[in-house]
């Protein structure tokens, strides 16, 4: 006859096996909170971006639109962080803050277009624009 063996854990061995179970949840817990949270700054991105590219879109197809001399990303920036600082958007306050930071980067991105274009074009030795034309002839017969 075969003996049979009994599985005898004493209240150390049980007491162990507890302890790492809730370890273990707890990894499992922080991993999920990680996640939520990875997943939450993916959506928080994606409605700025998307934001600043639609206003980006409307500047292209329609030109500056302004309402009372103020451009519409500007006036809709402010419009959503007020909206959102006084609490109309009860649970998607912070989208409306991502929807105001996207609409006063759009507008940020536009004047600084403004401002690099009236700095004149652009001047760049690689190109060899930065040179007079005797510099560029002197270095080409140095190298030739």
């Amino acid at each position: 006859m075969a003996a049979s063996k009994s599985l005898q854990l004493s209240k150390s061995d049980v007491h162990a096996l507890v302890k790492k179970a809730e370890t273990l949840q707890n990894r499992i817990a922080k991993v999920k909170d990680k996640a939520d949270n990875m997943v939450e700054q993916g959506v928080r991105t994606a409605i700025t971006t998307g934001t600043a590219f639609g206003f980006g879109v409307l500047q292209t197809r329609v030109g500056g639109v302004e309402l009372f001399g103020v451009p519409a990303e500007l006036l809709a920036g402010f419009g959503a962080h007020a909206a959102a600082f006084l609490g109309i958007g009860g649970k998607a306050t912070s989208m409306l803050h991502d929807v105001g930071n996207g609409a006063l980067a759009a507008w940020a991105v536009t004047m600084g277009r403004g401002v690099g274009s009236s700095m004149g074009s652009p001047k760049s030795a690689v190109k060899g624009e930065a040179m007079t034309d005797d510099e560029m002839e002197r270095l080409s017969k140095q190298q030739g």
